[in-house]
């Protein structure tokens, strides 16, 4: 099993997708906060980075990071690849490389391309207050964006992993792109207005930025992780519990053509 994760990471960190994915999350980011109307006003590297992380390109975010490794099982689906790799190393061991895979492409993607958004960010602000100095609003600000951005990327590997298993009931590329974040969003509307805070997907993954009373930033990642790593299972279970009924229904299509 191990040697089939590795060469499942290998076929996502070291693909395309991946780099176009990282790319596109920072350049959005810096779109995003030097065309901002509020621009002029950038003296902290903290403000620039809440501006680029508003609640409409956040959600472009949760395309963005499928792209890496929550793709790969449709493509391998719609070139027939998929039946060598199950037949080659189980439909357990299968599913499982992919659901690691799209986890940590999805995480990666999101984190490094937010992490050069901050490099752009210290830039921005360094020309715009032609100093090195003080362009950090606070020690707190910027601990928060921070957090929101490693809690954030634990979304997108939970988005990534979702991408994984509706390809294995879809397999339309555009479908498998948008369904994820088509079903977050949904998700959170629904919970949003009739369930208690613990449990509403804003407050899991935007802690910093709900207006919820979390005692430290640790408290709110690791409930983030906790809940994410419970998805995430039972999102790899459905996607099991399909490939397994695909390939049985294959063998038996072939025994009777016999």
């Amino acid at each position: 099993m191990m040697k089939g994760i590795r060469l499942e990471l290998i076929k996502t960190l070291g693909s395309k997708r991946f780099a176009i994915s990282i790319f596109m999350i920072a350049l959005g980011m810096l779109l995003n906060f030097i065309t901002d109307s509020r621009y002029s006003r950038y003296t902290s590297v903290d403000v620039c980075l809440a501006a680029a992380f508003d609640k409409s390109f956040s959600l472009t975010i949760l395309l963005l990071c499928v792209i890496p490794s929550g793709l790969q099982h449709c493509i391998e689906y719609n070139t027939g690849l998929h039946k060598y790799e199950v037949i080659r190393c189980g439909v357990k061991n299968y599913t499982i490389s992919k659901t690691i895979s799209a986890v940590v492409g999805g995480f990666l993607s999101t984190i490094v391309g937010m992490v050069m958004a901050i490099i752009e960010a210290y830039m921005v602000t360094m020309i715009t207050n032609k100093t090195t100095k003080n362009i950090v609003s606070s020690r707190l600000a910027m601990e928060q964006e921070i957090w929101k951005i490693l809690i954030y990327s634990i979304l997108c590997a939970v988005i990534a992993q979702t991408a994984f298993t509706v390809s294995c009931y879809i397999s339309d590329v555009y479908v498998t792109i948008i369904m994820p974040m088509l079903l977050y969003w949904a998700f959170n509307s629904v919970l949003d207005n009739n369930f208690p805070d613990f449990m509403r997907l804003s407050v899991i993954y935007y802690p910093i930025t709900s207006n919820t009373r979390w005692n430290n930033f640790w408290i709110a990642f690791g409930y983030a992780l906790l809940i994410s790593l419970f998805l995430v299972l039972f999102l790899n279970e459905i996607a099991y519990t399909k490939i397994k009924r695909r390939m049985e229904n294959g063998r038996s299509e072939e025994h009777t053509s016999e």
